[in-house]
């Protein structure tokens, strides 16, 4: 199966269960990149299906899915529109939070897709310009990013308090 059999499309409430299981995916890929920075709470899985279901449709809100030929969902993308501080040149901007794939479709483009989709909707809808947060250790997301020429400006620090 190569990229050409999948389609990005906006989620919708019935995704949710399809995303909440490659949020839980993505979830403990990232418990085993630093246990103690991506700490879940019990119960961490049906809290984002929750918000999931919260947050689509909104307008500050972007959620994409990837599907295969039967419309099943096989990898999703999240994004946050938000105003900038006054002090900056651009007006309105976006932060990626969630980009997956599950495990058995990695590395078919499907992540690319997602992306490429992602950026071209945040465009549409006024974004001057988008961040994303990638784990250290996320080699293969860094690499994803890159290629659509992001760079790193800022260094997220983490200390448990």
């Amino acid at each position: 199966m190569t990229s050409q059999s999948y389609t990005i499309r906006p989620a919708c409430p019935e995704d949710a269960e399809a995303v909440t299981a490659m949020w839980a995916e993505m979830a403990a890929q990232h418990a085993g990149y630093d246990v103690q920075r991506w700490q879940w709470a019990p119960g961490a899985d049906e809290k984002w299906r929750k918000h999931f279901l919260e947050m689509t449709g909104k307008d500050d809100w972007v959620a994409l899915v990837a599907v295969d030929a039967e419309d099943r969902a096989v990898g999703f993308v999240t994004a946050h529109l938000r105003s900038v501080a006054p002090v900056f040149a651009a007006e309105r901007a976006a932060d990626i939070g969630n980009l997956a794939v599950t495990g058995e479709h990695r590395g078919r483009g499907i992540g690319k897709m997602l992306a490429k989709a992602m950026l071209e909707e945040l465009k549409a809808r006024g974004a001057e310009y988008v961040t994303v947060g990638v784990a250290c250790a996320n080699d293969v997301a860094s690499r994803l990013y890159e290629n659509f020429g992001f760079r790193e400006v800022m260094r997220s620090m983490y200390l448990r308090l």
